[in-house]
């Protein structure tokens, strides 16, 4: 970088009149100016990235029904038009999961293709002048006609250049070993220097996406395509898009960085470490993970600038997720030796919201969605039933919970029959894996919101919503009930050890290293969890070699003769369970992976879920469930007064639940920093 150093004073000055309006920023690329020393040409280039939005075009919560200043891509516009306003040298850029995950996702896929209407997120999108967007893990997991239909409402291409096609002839034309999308484009670019002149300069754009997204395929797509790995994917085309002129490349993965306990983990899936290694690559705008680039939380990562923003000397950044994030790299590029080089980088993740809300709506984007939130806000409202139990998940991580059971009720209802009508499986027991997902999250101001309440009264389209928020299918795995209990033990790393001969304040639930979707409760055995031993595995159903314990106790199944397996006669018995497609094959937990699973069903069980709910609702007037109560925490035995802490969902009708349907006893305490309701759980009193 030495040999590159040029006019300080005179880039000082450049800088300050082209980002004058951000003075924080400014003062770190005045520091970072320093570098140059002699008076050259230079550019300063702006790259803006949004990325998961999951279809969340206004700021506003349906899942809530209000508006939330933390989301939406109406409030990053606010902060796209200021970027744009400080450097008129900029490009917009997606990185995919776009179209579904909200419910104006749901509206479009229940509308289906329409032929004289694009897809609502167009409606935004194309008020925005983006360059180019990347496909993610959602975006065509509705399969391929969906997602042509969808993409030809946006007025920019779409790229990925990993997905192959791998049967003779795939839904969208592209033959067996073709790329299934456009992998890379590069596009001349009319850039305006320091002084004022003008350069066309090729910019090129390569895109790809997590090599596990056929864990959220269903079946039928999931055969007709390959996910090749992004590094090998990207030593690959880089070369060739150097060779076709390309003076800069900005890599856009749909892949996070796995970075746990300040370990960085190294995996396919997680890909953005290995891509700063790839020759030729200039930037790196990513997603998928949903967290924020540079922020605190990656203030260890290995060989990295947070207060750059590079990683491995790279630029890089990543905008959260649902728009609560813009993220902005600056690029100061300068001609060496007749080649465009980046002598000079700041990136960010510019926030919508921090204590309060940074920026408006922009009005474009809301006046263009009028309409359309209107249809969301009717489609939500239908009805699909009626409910004579109220479903909440306030105490869905300590006891059995009604929509665990309803959830278990569907799978088993949608399936058995088929499962049962092959000879090879029909004596086998069936079970049926199920979490809530949404039961308080990790703990944040955010996820204090996080919880299902929905009570005794009609069921609408937004409460199945709530009650399930995935765009996931069914599918079933074979497996030894020793696997059970190993699955039921890394679900299990939910909760803290609790020490039963501590008086201190100890707190239930293991908030930091746990998602609460990820706590599974599998239906039609019996079981108990003793947290007063410590976890089998980490959180990511890695096992803690050191620790011998077994959380998981009183483990038994009883047949239907009346049998009852326990011990050595549960672990040798086999057993079907019904779970989704996202689990069966994701592998994580033990007796889940490809090798696993035997059936995997094309319905989503979000439609499912609707259509039993309103079956049960007209042969019965009503859905009424009765959670079986199969599993419990145990009692804790000690003589010492203990202070366990759970912290729940805080309002008034969660209260009233808790009081109503508690199994243990519990006292309401306060309400903590996060948000949430404090209770003191009674683990140790009968």
């Amino acid at each position: 970088m030495n040999t590159h150093r040029i006019g300080f004073n005179f880039i000082i000055i450049s800088l300050l009149f082209a980002c004058s309006s951000d003075d924080a920023i400014q003062e770190q690329l005045d520091e970072q100016a320093a570098i140059i020393k002699n008076q050259q040409t230079h550019i300063n280039l702006r790259l803006l990235e949004t990325s998961d939005l999951q279809a969340n075009m206004k700021d506003f919560n349906y899942f809530i029904g209000q508006n939330d200043p933390r989301l939406g891509l109406a409030r990053t516009a606010s902060l796209i038009n200021k970027a744009r306003q400080n450097n008129p040298n900029n490009i917009l850029i997606n990185n995919g999961d776009l179209l579904q995950g909200s419910p104006m996702g749901d509206y479009a896929n229940a509308l289906g293709p329409q032929k004289l209407h694009p897809h609502p997120v167009f409606l935004a999108m194309n008020l925005l002048n983006y360059t180019v967007s990347n496909i993610g893990i959602q975006d065509f997991t509705n399969g391929m006609p969906f997602f042509e239909w969808a993409i030809n409402s946006a007025n920019f291409p779409f790229i990925n250049a990993n997905v192959y096609c791998n049967v003779a002839l795939c839904d969208n034309g592209r033959q067996q070993g073709e790329n299934l999308f456009t992998p890379y484009l590069i596009k001349a670019t009319t850039l305006i220097d320091n002084q004022g002149n003008e350069h066309n300069i090729n910019i090129g754009y390569i895109g790809f996406v997590d090599p596990k997204v056929n864990t959220w395929l269903n079946n039928s797509l999931a055969e007709k395509i390959t996910i090749k790995n992004i590094v090998d994917t990207a030593e690959k085309f880089i070369p060739e898009m150097k060779k076709k002129g390309a003076d800069l490349i900005l890599a856009i993965p749909h892949s996070g960085i796995a970075f746990k306990q300040n370990k960085l983990v190294f995996a396919a899936d997680n890909a953005v470490i290995h891509l700063t290694d790839v020759e030729g690559i200039n930037a790196i705008l990513f997603g998928h993970s949903h967290q924020a680039f540079p922020s605190k939380q990656y203030t260890n990562l290995w060989n990295s600038d947070i207060e750059k923003g590079t990683i491995n000397g790279i630029p890089a950044v990543a905008p959260g997720y649902w728009g609560s994030h813009l993220g902005v790299i600056d690029l100061t590029l300068n001609r060496v030796e007749g080649k465009w080089t980046v002598i000079n980088s700041h990136s960010q993740a510019k926030p919508i919201f921090e204590q309060q809300a940074s920026v408006l709506p922009d009005k474009k984007i809301e006046d263009a969605l009028v309409e359309v939130h209107k249809a969301i806000l009717h489609f939500s409202n239908h009805n699909r039933g009626v409910t004579a139990t109220p479903l909440y998940s306030a105490l869905a991580l300590i006891q059995d919970s009604a929509i665990t059971q309803l959830l278990s009720d569907l799978q088993i209802h949608a399936v058995k029959a088929t499962i049962k009508a092959d000879p090879v499986f029909q004596n086998i027991p069936i079970l049926s894996a199920v979490s809530t997902a949404k039961a308080g999250g990790n703990h944040t101001v955010r996820d204090a919101k996080q919880f299902v309440d929905i009570g005794v009264g009609e069921i609408t389209h937004q409460d199945i919503i709530s009650l399930y928020p995935y765009s996931n299918t069914l599918a079933a795995v074979k497996i030894s009930g020793r696997l059970i209990k190993e699955w039921l033990e890394c679900s299990a790393n939910q909760f803290n050890q609790i020490n039963p001969h501590n008086p201190a304040p100890q707190n239930l639930i293991n908030w930091t290293h746990h998602h609460s979707a990820d706590f599974d409760i599998i239906k039609n055995i019996q079981y108990q969890i003793d947290v007063t031993q410590p976890s089998r595995y980490n959180e990511q159903c890695i096992p803690i070699t050191s620790i011998k314990s077994h959380r998981i106790t009183n483990l038994h199944y009883i047949t239907e003769a009346g049998e009852r397996l326990s011990g050595e006669a549960f672990y040798d018995h086999d057993f079907i369970v019904i779970t989704n497609n996202y689990r069966a094959f994701a592998g994580k937990f033990p007796g889940t992976g490809p090798k696993h699973v035997i059936f995997s069903f094309p319905n989503d069980i979000q439609t499912l879920l609707a259509h039993y709910i309103t079956e049960q609702t007209q042969e019965n007037g009503q859905i009424d469930i009765t959670p079986s109560e199969n599993w419990r925490l145990s009692p804790i035995k000690s003589k010492t007064p203990l202070a366990i802490f759970f912290q729940t969902q805080n309002t008034l009708s969660a209260k009233e639940f808790i009081i109503e349907h508690q199994t243990i006893k519990m006292i309401n305490k306060e309400v903590d920093s996060q948000g949430y309701a404090k209770y003191q759980i009674m683990l140790n009193h009968p």
